[in-house]
Protein backbone atom coordinates (compact mmCIF):
# COMPACT_ATOMS: atom_id res chain seq x y z
CA UNK A 1 0.00 0.00 0.00
CA UNK A 2 2.64 2.08 0.87
CA UNK A 3 4.49 1.46 -2.14
CA UNK A 4 1.26 2.64 -4.46
CA UNK A 5 0.80 6.01 -2.25
CA UNK A 6 4.37 6.85 -2.82
CA UNK A 7 4.57 6.15 -6.52
CA UNK A 8 1.39 8.37 -6.95
CA UNK A 9 2.81 11.23 -5.01
CA UNK A 10 5.83 10.97 -7.38
CA UNK A 11 3.55 11.24 -10.37
CA UNK A 12 1.84 14.27 -8.64
CA UNK A 13 5.16 15.75 -7.77
CA UNK A 14 6.93 15.22 -11.66
CA UNK A 15 4.01 17.76 -12.93
CA UNK A 16 5.36 20.38 -10.75
CA UNK A 17 9.00 20.11 -11.98
CA UNK A 18 10.78 21.02 -15.05
CA UNK A 19 10.76 18.73 -17.66
CA UNK A 20 14.77 18.45 -18.20
CA UNK A 21 15.12 17.21 -14.09
CA UNK A 22 12.60 14.81 -14.94
CA UNK A 23 14.22 12.98 -17.91
CA UNK A 24 17.72 13.88 -16.07
CA UNK A 25 15.81 11.60 -12.92
CA UNK A 26 14.94 9.27 -15.38
CA UNK A 27 18.17 8.77 -17.00
CA UNK A 28 19.59 8.25 -13.58
CA UNK A 29 17.26 5.54 -12.43
CA UNK A 30 17.71 3.59 -15.81
CA UNK A 31 21.86 3.84 -15.25
CA UNK A 32 21.30 2.23 -12.15
CA UNK A 33 18.98 -0.47 -13.36
CA UNK A 34 21.44 -0.71 -16.30
CA UNK A 35 24.19 -1.44 -14.20
CA UNK A 36 21.88 -3.84 -11.76
CA UNK A 37 20.92 -5.73 -14.97
CA UNK A 38 24.69 -7.04 -15.95
CA UNK A 39 25.65 -10.39 -15.65
CA UNK A 40 27.84 -10.63 -12.30
CA UNK A 41 26.31 -11.53 -9.22
CA UNK A 42 27.46 -8.51 -7.58
CA UNK A 43 27.36 -5.76 -9.91
CA UNK A 44 30.53 -3.78 -9.76
CA UNK A 45 30.90 -0.07 -11.16
CA UNK A 46 33.17 1.01 -13.91
CA UNK A 47 35.10 3.58 -14.52
CA UNK A 48 32.65 4.75 -17.09
CA UNK A 49 30.11 4.40 -14.35
CA UNK A 50 32.11 6.67 -12.20
CA UNK A 51 32.51 9.07 -15.07
CA UNK A 52 28.61 8.97 -15.41
CA UNK A 53 27.68 10.29 -11.70
CA UNK A 54 30.33 12.54 -11.22
CA UNK A 55 29.40 14.46 -14.67
CA UNK A 56 25.65 14.08 -13.62
CA UNK A 57 26.41 15.53 -10.46
CA UNK A 58 27.77 19.07 -12.21
CA UNK A 59 24.94 18.93 -14.12
CA UNK A 60 22.08 18.41 -11.76
CA UNK A 61 21.71 19.75 -8.85
CA UNK A 62 19.06 17.16 -7.28
CA UNK A 63 21.24 14.27 -8.06
CA UNK A 64 20.93 12.47 -4.77
CA UNK A 65 17.46 11.72 -4.90
CA UNK A 66 17.75 9.04 -8.07
CA UNK A 67 20.54 7.20 -6.04
CA UNK A 68 19.88 3.70 -4.73
CA UNK A 69 22.52 1.49 -4.82
CA UNK A 70 25.43 3.30 -3.54
CA UNK A 71 25.76 6.88 -1.27
CA UNK A 72 25.76 10.16 -2.29
CA UNK A 73 29.46 10.35 -0.25
CA UNK A 74 30.70 7.58 -2.77
CA UNK A 75 30.20 10.17 -6.05
CA UNK A 76 31.72 12.85 -3.97
CA UNK A 77 34.89 10.79 -3.14
CA UNK A 78 35.47 9.43 -7.00
CA UNK A 79 34.73 13.24 -7.63
CA UNK A 80 37.71 13.74 -5.35
CA UNK A 81 39.96 10.96 -6.40
CA UNK A 82 39.46 11.86 -10.16
CA UNK A 83 40.30 15.19 -9.06
CA UNK A 84 43.87 13.94 -7.23
CA UNK A 85 44.71 11.58 -10.26
CA UNK A 86 44.38 14.77 -12.81
CA UNK A 87 47.03 16.81 -10.28
CA UNK A 88 49.07 13.87 -9.79
CA UNK A 89 49.28 13.55 -13.86
CA UNK A 90 49.96 16.75 -14.56
CA UNK A 91 52.45 17.16 -12.16
CA UNK A 92 54.34 14.01 -12.78
CA UNK A 93 57.68 13.86 -13.31
CA UNK A 94 58.72 14.31 -17.74
CA UNK A 95 61.40 12.78 -19.41
CA UNK A 96 64.63 13.89 -20.57
CA UNK A 97 67.93 16.27 -19.85
CA UNK A 98 67.71 17.00 -16.32
CA UNK A 99 68.06 20.92 -15.71
CA UNK A 100 70.97 22.66 -14.36
CA UNK A 101 71.42 24.36 -10.85
CA UNK A 102 70.32 27.95 -10.90
CA UNK A 103 73.24 28.84 -9.39
CA UNK A 104 75.29 27.63 -12.32
CA UNK A 105 73.22 29.25 -14.42
CA UNK A 106 73.47 32.60 -12.97
CA UNK A 107 77.57 31.99 -12.90
CA UNK A 108 77.96 31.56 -16.50
CA UNK A 109 75.52 34.78 -17.58
CA UNK A 110 77.01 36.35 -14.90
CA UNK A 111 80.49 35.93 -17.19
CA UNK A 112 78.97 36.71 -20.17
CA UNK A 113 77.93 39.60 -19.05
CA UNK A 114 81.37 40.99 -17.16
CA UNK A 115 83.70 39.51 -20.21
CA UNK A 116 81.42 39.67 -23.71
CA UNK A 117 84.30 38.53 -26.13
CA UNK A 118 84.89 35.77 -24.01
CA UNK A 119 83.88 32.38 -26.41
CA UNK A 120 82.40 29.16 -24.82
CA UNK A 121 85.20 27.55 -24.59
CA UNK A 122 86.69 30.09 -22.44
CA UNK A 123 84.29 29.94 -20.43
CA UNK A 124 84.03 26.16 -19.98
CA UNK A 125 87.84 25.66 -19.02
CA UNK A 126 86.85 28.74 -16.72
CA UNK A 127 84.39 26.73 -15.14
CA UNK A 128 85.93 23.51 -15.51
CA UNK A 129 88.07 24.84 -12.53
CA UNK A 130 85.51 25.20 -10.50
CA UNK A 131 84.48 21.45 -10.95
CA UNK A 132 80.99 21.98 -12.69
CA UNK A 133 80.30 20.12 -16.48
CA UNK A 134 78.79 21.85 -18.71
CA UNK A 135 78.53 21.06 -22.41
CA UNK A 136 78.40 23.98 -25.15
CA UNK A 137 75.11 24.18 -25.85
CA UNK A 138 74.18 24.73 -22.08
CA UNK A 139 76.15 27.44 -22.23
CA UNK A 140 75.36 28.98 -24.85
CA UNK A 141 71.98 29.11 -24.22
CA UNK A 142 72.12 29.62 -20.97
CA UNK A 143 73.96 32.84 -21.72
CA UNK A 144 73.13 36.40 -22.57
CA UNK A 145 73.01 37.11 -26.14
CA UNK A 146 76.55 40.04 -26.68
CA UNK A 147 75.85 43.18 -28.61
CA UNK A 148 78.16 45.27 -29.77
CA UNK A 149 76.77 48.42 -29.86
CA UNK A 150 73.88 49.99 -26.91
CA UNK A 151 70.59 48.51 -27.35
CA UNK A 152 69.33 51.84 -26.19
CA UNK A 153 70.59 53.94 -28.65
CA UNK A 154 68.21 55.88 -30.50
CA UNK A 155 67.80 54.70 -33.93
CA UNK A 156 68.71 57.50 -35.91
CA UNK A 157 72.16 57.16 -34.20
CA UNK A 158 72.60 53.72 -35.56
CA UNK A 159 71.71 54.69 -38.70
CA UNK A 160 74.01 57.33 -38.90
CA UNK A 161 77.05 55.44 -37.52
CA UNK A 162 76.48 52.25 -40.06
CA UNK A 163 76.62 54.82 -42.92
CA UNK A 164 79.66 56.05 -41.18
CA UNK A 165 81.11 52.50 -40.77
CA UNK A 166 80.15 51.70 -44.60
CA UNK A 167 81.77 54.70 -46.48
CA UNK A 168 84.63 54.33 -44.26
CA UNK A 169 84.93 50.48 -45.25
CA UNK A 170 84.54 51.61 -49.00
CA UNK A 171 87.18 54.56 -48.89
CA UNK A 172 89.68 51.79 -47.51
CA UNK A 173 88.65 49.27 -50.08
CA UNK A 174 88.98 51.82 -53.01
CA UNK A 175 92.12 53.62 -51.90
CA UNK A 176 94.02 50.17 -51.36
CA UNK A 177 93.08 49.12 -55.15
Amino acid sequence: MFAIVSALLRYLWSWLRPKHELALENLAFRHQIAVLNRRAHKPRLQGKDRLFWVVLKRWWPNWRVALIIFQPETVIGWQRDGFRMFWRWKSRQRGGRPRKDAALIHLIRQMWAVNPTWGSPRIRDDLDGNDSEVSPQVERRDALPYFPCSMSMPLHLLIASVRLLTWSLTKILCCSL
